[in-house]
């Protein structure tokens, strides 16, 4: 098989991991085209297994790159979340994003970024540990340890179901339609107490600075929100990253992503994407 045949072919998966790491799909797609590359350059009659060589070599670029970011994430202004994918914008994204929810790429963010590839790799892409020692040039047993601590801090922090189930879907749509009709007392009796919202707007987008616990507060900053809704502005229920979300669009041009997650039949968590540069990817309405 033709080299770059054979690369196109291992593409969306590379794309996967990349973005599973880094929450990324720009950066994502940067560590792939260096991958690329790399690819390019190499001899490949000395390349007996090519998938296991391409998912080496993103990984490892991955965890240098995650290295790096989380200096840059230090230095971020207000909250850090992961760029979101609308599913319905094309099958490559849904399939992109199938496992991997705003939620969950956002409790990721507070693992090491070793803690992060390991679990990653074996927890859901489902390499072996003798595989993910290899690709990360570490030793099996420090692997599982490694993935046992992840796991561990992460039920700790807050459990986070990957898919939403069904009768959270509908729910999360009387909220938005809640929010489309501004019925403020609505959507506050769908938020349980110990709500968290987050809202990231990179300095570049209106945004608070910091999350915002209790259903009380969340309620206001979304009054406040609401209270701004213009006629040149629309709402449009979608997917984000297999998830029942909201697109906020000015005049078709989507500047707000919105998803959420629930608990015991209350939402419990709302992620507000309004960083630009996070949304280019997105289609106008």
């Amino acid at each position: 098989m033709d080299s770059t045949i054979l690369f196109e072919k291992e593409r969306p998966r590379l794309t996967k991991i990349a973005y599973s790491m880094l929450g990324s799909l720009s950066d994502a797609e940067d560590m792939v085209q260096e991958t690329f590359l790399r690819w390019e350059d190499t001899n490949h009659t000395t390349i007996h297994k090519p998938a296991a060589y391409l998912t080496t070599v993103v990984s490892r670029q991955c965890l240098d790159q995650l290295k790096s970011a989380r200096v840059q994430r230090e230095q971020y202004i207000g909250p850090w979340l992961p760029e979101p994918l609308v599913d319905e914008n094309t099958d490559y994204y849904s399939e992109l994003s199938h496992d991997l929810s705003i939620a969950f790429l956002h409790t990721l963010e507070q693992l090491t970024p070793l803690q992060r590839a390991v679990f990653l790799l074996h927890d859901i892409f489902n390499y072996t540990f003798k595989e993910v020692a290899h690709i990360l040039d570490r030793k099996p047993a420090a692997c599982r340890k490694t993935a046992q601590r992840a796991r561990q801090y992460l039920q700790k922090k807050q459990p986070v179901s990957l898919h939403a189930q069904d009768e959270n879907q509908e729910k999360v749509k009387r909220f938005i339609d809640a929010l489309q009709a501004r019925d403020i007392n609505q959507i506050e009796q769908m938020l349980a107490r110990d709500a968290i919202l987050y809202s990231d707007g990179g300095g570049k987008a209106n945004a608070a600075p910091k999350p915002i616990h209790g259903a009380t507060k969340i309620k206001q900053f979304i009054e406040s929100v609401s209270a701004n809704i213009t006629d040149d502005i629309s709402l449009h229920t979608v997917h984000i990253n297999s998830n029942p979300g909201l697109l906020v669009a000015r005049n078709g041009i989507p500047f707000y992503a919105w998803t959420f997650t629930l608990k015991d039949g209350c939402i419990n968590r709302i992620y507000i994407v309004g960083n630009p540069d996070k949304l280019t990817h997105i289609n106008n309405f």
